[in-house]
């Protein structure tokens, strides 16, 4: 030993260990050892080792080793703590094993402020919203039999920031998360990031020694020109990577893995990337901008070679230019019924695309409209052949839907009674709701509870909400008012309760040639 002032010896299981019991720290110190056995019968750990076998199975508790790899590089470097058997305190000396662990003063956590939120549905059916960041959000209304521990970005548990970097977003602004082959898919800049398999929080390796098929898979797209990633879409066994000017196709070889990810450029599409790209089939459905309109392109394969498979888009807009106006906000594709549904510029209209397909050709299609009044769209899902909107009426927000099957008919007719925002509910007052305002005089009253519609307290209502029998008959509403939490419609007549009853506003429909 040279320069040992202030260390002291600790010796167990063949082990000895030497440390600064001052806490000072000496300046230096150097370990030179000499035996019999050609200087092999001992090793000598100081912070660092080449081998990870020369580490003994007794050390002292969370002592922290460099083990260095090959010296002619650093990727192969990586660092393990020593874990005591049992509980125990720091440094004492025991049998244990050694685990993969950060290098010391590396960063490792996030700030989970700056990354995706989570949207939690709790067992009583309500809804949290709140960072990823594993603890129980404040609030009585907090169910703690969620497991909020599990709702966390998991922080970097090995390496540093050469053998185990952050993922490509830290830093810098998230444009798109999807998810693809069980893998969250992040994209940020010119780069896509997915998550470990299987585990959508875990964007760092879990070890550094060795490349799993599982590890995370970070990719940039390169090339010529810059191509800033605006989407990722799922599509043909592949990743779809959209940008502006350019298509990426993201895939691996039998399986998807760090090794044998790869990038390709496959066509170069002008995209409006507001919106996210919509696949439908054996299409992928995205709009274009034409001055202040939108196009739509419908992107397919055009090869099926397994070695070359190439892709190619038609537009499906060409008959009517200027029919979208302003850009994309949401696009939803329904397959059941081969329909496209886009909300663009205007909060009141919705765009829908119909298309009728036979032996892999298109033989008719057609694109039309709906618009309403008074309301703005927020957004729009399929489920099935329901197309649901998310609708903002008089400062209230509603999900309602349209059904779009075709041969729809009512429960007990051939036909469908036609109403805007239709509903059905039981009559008010008992079992009639019937009031007699006078001898020659009798009313039916019914009230819609939480849905409100235009208020008019005269038979000026007639033509702004419509009371309609399930056998066609149209009763004449006297008035419709809101309380608040419902509106009360009063129709002429004495109405049986057993009568099914369709309430609604009217609109008008219109076809062009």
């Amino acid at each position: 030993l040279t320069n040992f002032t202030n260390l002291n010896a600790t010796a167990k299981n063949g082990v000895i260990f030497l440390e600064d019991v001052t806490g000072a720290g000496p300046a230096d110190f150097s370990v030179v050892v000499e035996n019999n056995f050609g200087d092999a019968g001992f090793t000598v750990v100081r912070e660092s080792t080449t081998f990870f076998s020369d580490l003994p199975s007794t050390a002292p508790h969370k002592m922290i080793v460099k083990v260095e790899g090959s010296p002619e590089t650093s990727v192969d470097d990586y660092y393990v703590k020593f874990l005591a058997d049992g509980e125990t305190t720091i440094g004492d000396m025991k049998e244990g094993s050694w685990v993969e662990v950060p290098r010391p003063g590396v960063a490792t956590d996030y700030d989970a402020a700056t990354l995706p939120h989570i949207l939690v549905r709790q067992p009583n059916g309500s809804f949290v919203y709140t960072d990823a960041n594993g603890v129980t959000p404040a609030g009585g209304t907090i169910d703690t039999s969620v497991d909020w521990a599990s709702f966390k970005f998991t922080p970097r548990e090995t390496g540093d920031d050469l053998t185990n970097p952050p993922p490509s977003f830290i830093g810098q602004e998230i444009t798109d998360i999807s998810f693809f082959k069980n893998r969250l898919v992040v994209t940020s800049g010119e780069n896509v990031s997915l998550s470990e398999v299987g585990f959508f929080f875990n964007f760092f390796r879990t070890t550094v020694t060795q490349l799993l098929d599982s590890s995370v898979i970070d990719v940039g797209v390169g090339g010529t020109v810059v191509s800033k990633l605006d989407r990722a879409v799922p599509f043909s066994d592949r990743l779809m990577l959209f940008s502006e000017r350019s298509q990426f196709s993201l895939a691996g070889e039998s399986i998807l893995s760090p090794l044998t990810v790869s990038v390709t450029n496959v066509t170069d599409f002008d995209v409006d990337t507001s919106a996210a790209p919509v696949a439908s089939g054996t299409s992928l459905f995205f709009p274009f901008k034409r001055g202040s309109f939108t196009g739509f392109q419908e992107y397919f394969k055009a090869s099926s070679a397994a070695t070359d498979i190439q892709f190619d888009a038609n537009e499906i807009t060409s008959q009517v230019p200027t029919y979208i106006t302003g850009s994309t906000r949401k696009i939803a594709a329904s397959t059941h019924e081969n329909l496209v549904a886009v909300l663009a510029g205007s909060n009141t209209e919705l765009y829908l695309y119909k298309y009728f397909n036979t032996r892999q050709q298109r033989m008719q299609s057609a694109w039309f409209k709906f618009e309403f009044t008074n309301v703005t769209l927020l957004n729009i899902e399929f489920v099935g052949t329901s197309l649901f909107l998310l609708v903002n009426r008089n400062s209230k927000t509603y999900i309602e839907r349209i059904d779009l099957q075709t041969g729809l008919t009512d429960e007990g007719s051939t036909y469908v009674t036609t109403l805007d925002r239709r509903v059905h509910y039981a009559q008010s007052g008992g079992t009639t709701g019937v009031t007699r305002a006078s001898a020659d005089t009798v009313t039916t009253t019914y009230h819609l509870t939480g849905l409100q519609f235009p208020t008019v307290s005269t038979a000026a209502s007639e033509g702004v909400t419509q009371a309609v029998t399930s056998t066609g008959d149209r009763l004449t509403v006297n008035s419709a008012t809101w309380d608040g939490s419902k509106t009360i419609v009063v129709v002429q007549g004495e109405i049986p309760a057993t009568t099914k009853v369709f309430f609604g506003e009217p609109y008008t429909m219109t076809y062009e040639f």
